[in-house]
C-alpha cells in the first residue's frame, strides 16, 4: 500500500510493536520488582517473561540464578489435594466431610479441594 495510508498503517504498526515491547520489559519478573520478592528465592540474573502465567505458593518456590521462565508459563508449589466424598443422591459435598477434612496443615498450604464420586452404589 502506497500513499498516505500505507504511511500511517506503517507508523501504527510501529507504535503498537514498540509499546508492546516496552510492556514486555517492564512486565517482566525480576529478583527485584515485588513479584519477585514474593518468591522464596528468585536468583539474580533471572526473568519471569511477560505475560507470565499464575503464580501459586511463589513463598515455596526457588528459582536459581540465570533462569528464563518462558512467557505464559505458570508455577504452582503447595497444593494439597482434600479428598471429600458427595452426598448420595444430591451429589452435593457433605459439609461435614469438608470441616473434617480442612486442617491446620490445609490451611497452611494451598489447598486444592477435589471432588469425588460416592462409594459404589448397592
Amino acid at each position: 500500500m502506497t500513499g498516505i495510508r500505507g504511511w500511517l498503517r506503517e507508523l501504527s504498526w510501529q507504535g503498537v510493536h514498540w509499546a508492546w515491547e516496552q510492556g514486555q520489559r517492564s512486565g517482566a519478573v525480576t529478583a527485584g520488582t515485588p513479584a519477585g520478592r514474593r518468591f522464596a528465592a528468585f536468583g539474580p540474573g533471572s526473568i519471569a517473561a511477560f505475560p507470565t502465567g499464575t503464580f501459586f505458593g511463589e513463598r515455596w518456590i526457588t528459582v536459581g540464578s540465570d533462569t528464563l521462565i518462558g512467557a505464559f508459563v505458570s508455577l504452582t508449589a503447595g497444593l494439597v489435594p482434600v479428598f471429600v466424598d458427595m452426598l448420595p443422591g444430591t451429589y452435593n459435598l457433605d459439609p461435614d466431610k469438608v470441616a473434617a477434612a480442612i486442617t491446620l496443615a490445609s490451611m497452611e498450604t494451598n489447598t486444592l479441594m477435589a471432588f469425588t464420586w460416592p462409594r459404589p452404589w448397592p
